[in-house]
Order: structure tokens, then sequence, then C-alpha cells
């Protein structure tokens, strides 16, 4: 199998992921950080087999691990009311 490196903008799209959480899951050791792609270079990238499986881990793990870790709906009846509008001077 050929392996290819996945960039960040690519990296996020595939994981569905904002940056931030990306910098939050490699800082508390959940997912591997990058690796430079050329000796002494600054580009970063992360093998997309290495993804492809952390993507495969998660889905068989994650749904055992995190049940009930996310809020439940708000009821629409118990939310914040909306306020009238209050108009200006101008306002007719």
């Amino acid at each position: 199998m050929a392996h290819r490196f996945l960039r960040k903008p690519e990296l996020l799209k595939k994981l569905s992921m904002k940056r931030e959480a990306l910098r939050a899951a490699i800082a508390d050791g959940l997912f591997p950080p990058g690796v430079p792609i050329f000796p002494g270079g600054r580009a970063q990238g992360w093998l997309e087999d290495e993804v492809d499986a952390y993507i495969e881990r998660r889905r068989r793990e994650g749904a055992r691990e995190e049940k009930g870790s996310f809020p439940e709906p708000k009821d629409p009846s118990k939310g914040q009311q909306r306020r009238p509008r209050q108009r200006g001077n101008n306002d007719p």
C-alpha cells in the first residue's frame, strides 16, 4: 500500500475537526503529532494510513466510551424566550 501524507487542511476536512480541536487532541495525546515531510523542512504531514486507523478506532470505540457525554438537547419550551425588539427614537 502506498503511503501518502495529508497536510493540515486536508486532515482537518477528513476528520471534520477545527484547528483548535486538533491542537488540543495532539496536546492531550489523543491524536499523533505531525511529522516533517522533508528532513530539515517546516512542512508537516500525517500519514493517511495512521489517520484512517484513528478514524476506524474512534468509530469502534467512540460510541461506547462517549455514551452520555453529549449534553441533552434543550427543550424549546424551557429555553430563553426572545425579548421583543425595542424601537429606537427614529423607528415608527
